[in-house]
């Protein structure tokens, strides 16, 4: 009889329904915004706070990011967004012509003090059908420069950035960390976090870490 009941116990603990935990669903949310007759591609990941993630480039698009920032969508609601002529968002065949008016004069006017080469430079990357980083930076890649971003130089602008600001970057990062000690340098209150056994991509390389840093920074 014992054996009886103890058969009967397990066989009722194994009918019973395991407990269930509903699964956190992230919300995504994706679209195009019209920017002065600009088209520029967002998307939209998780809850919170809206952490805005702006990729690298020129020429690339934010896919590169994913899936390693998803992480981030657990305590932040993600914006990502194609610049201007990358990823989804469309070239322009003129980049001067999207503004009509006063506006629009004003705009152009400011291009044009802004400085000439910088001028090129954009509206070469922007018409280009494909490849626009290979125009900009050259062709051995983004950390050898010889393409027109060698006419384009703002480092005298860092300066200018007043906001709490946070440099990440790889101890082996082929962008040499000493670029990154120079942008510390220049921008007033910043803090600088190399990150360990890590390259270019450090949310790859040290996932774990990086989103710690990004995380008790934005707090």
């Amino acid at each position: 009889m014992p054996s009886a009941v103890a058969l009967a116990a397990l066989l009722v603990a194994c009918a019973a329904p395991a407990p269930t935990v509903r699964p956190a669903v992230m919300p995504i949310e994706e679209g195009f915004v019209d920017n002065g007759g600009v088209l520029l591609y967002f998307k939209t990941v998780g809850h919170g706070s809206p952490l805005v993630v702006v990729h690298g480039g020129p020429g690339a698009s934010h896919d590169y990011l994913l899936p390693n920032l998803y992480r981030l969508a657990a305590s932040y609601r993600l914006v990502f967004v194609d610049e201007r002529g990358s990823g989804r968002s469309p070239r322009l065949e003129d980049p001067h012509a999207v503004h009509g008016g006063e506006d629009g004069r004003r705009r152009r006017g400011g291009a044009e003090r802004a400085g000439a080469r910088e001028d090129r430079a954009a509206r070469s990357f922007l018409r280009r059908p494909g490849g626009g980083g290979l125009c900009l930076w050259g062709s051995h890649g983004e950390f050898v420069v010889d393409g027109n971003l060698t006419e384009v130089e703002w480092l005298d602008r860092l300066r200018d950035i007043t906001v709490p600001t946070l440099i990440l970057v790889g101890d082996h990062d082929q962008a040499d960390p000493a670029m990154s000690r120079e942008m510390n340098a220049r921008i007033a209150g910043s803090r600088m976090v190399v990150l360990p056994n890590s390259g270019h991509m450090t949310f790859v390389d040290q996932p774990d870490l990086f989103v710690r840093t990004i995380t008790e920074f934005v707090r």
